[in-house]
């Protein structure tokens, strides 16, 4: 049972810090009035997406790392129709090794089905692929170095990964970034804790509605928020309260009408005509729960 705990250490996310991991996250998040670009028209969008992680340990230094995720997404994708339901199911299977003191990598595979759910087919399954590689210089310190691939309704996008996790001596300070997908800095005050955080979400959605037959949504949601933490249970269980900034890009395209390569958010040979208006960043609310388990309670 001690090497379980010891093994959870090296959890392949890249939200979780030196002494805690975040085995349960629900989240659900409301932008109201975003508006359709040239038309008096908007729309609301009710986001929710939960992520579980178990990790299974063969010995001290290596785990298979197994999980889900879940989104949907509910909004209108053209000024005049009714409102569309987006949904996405990721597995996550792979492993996690500690090769030294100071190495350690981790390696998922993330096959996935996303669509409206209307009429599932294989045209909704895309696989996807992720390394991260972690160097501890420090107890509070290390850096990440990783490489995201995936297949899209729109062709294959690639992200590089880099990134810094940091926690202050007196563990009032942290900062936990992996640019550009997500970072997180916060500081804790005596009954709660106050933070700003980012996140990038890019997925896509194949439709099987009658009205939309053919065609895929390309997702760019981008979060800037500040936020307020409190913590219930020995810190395990956490209340986030949110509020920001998201872009809200949308864009539906023909299924033939694809790109050669996305990298970062850099398209190659990207010549494709979007078939609904644009829509406006605006705010947006956000409440999440967190199940957290703190390791060093564990280990004494």
């Amino acid at each position: 049972m001690k090497n379980f705990w010891f093994l959870l250490i090296w959890l392949p996310s890249f939200f979780c810090a030196q002494n805690y991991v975040d085995v349960l996250q629900v989240r659900y998040a409301y932008t109201p009035h975003s508006n359709f670009e040239n038309t008096p028209n908007h729309t609301d969008v009710n986001s929710f997406e939960s992520v579980a992680t178990v990790p299974f340990p063969i010995n001290e230094s290596t785990a298979i790392i197994t999980g889900a995720n879940f989104t949907y997404n509910n909004l209108k994708l053209f000024p005049n129709d009714g409102y569309s339901h987006l949904y996405n199911t990721t597995l996550r299977l792979g492993i996690n090794s500690k090769f030294s003191n100071t190495w350690q990598g981790t390696f998922i595979a993330l096959p996935k089905i996303a669509s409206d759910y209307q009429d599932i087919s294989s045209d909704d399954f895309y696989l996807g692929g992720l390394a991260i590689f972690k160097n501890q210089r420090r107890d509070n310190l290390f850096f990440r170095y990783g490489l995201y691939l995936s297949q899209e309704a729109f062709g294959v996008t690639t992200t590089p990964i880099l990134g810094i996790y940091y926690l202050s001596n007196n563990q009032l300070f942290e900062a936990d970034l992996a640019i550009p997908l997500s970072a997180n800095i916060n500081y804790t005050l005596p009954h709660f804790k106050i933070g700003i955080d980012y996140l990038g979400i890019e997925r896509s959605y194949h439709l099987h509605n009658p009205e939309q037959i053919g065609r895929y949504v390309e997702q760019n949601r981008l979060e800037f928020a500040s936020y307020i933490e409190f913590n219930t249970f020995n810190k395990q269980v956490l209340f986030r309260s949110k509020l920001g900034y998201a872009t809200n890009r949308h864009a539906v395209f023909d299924d033939d009408d694809t790109i050669g390569l996305k990298v970062i958010d850099f398209r190659i040979d990207d010549k494709r005509t979007q078939l609904n208006p644009k829509l406006k960043g605006s705010l947006f609310f956000k409440i999440e729960t967190i199940y957290r388990f703190h390791l060093n309670s564990q280990q004494n």
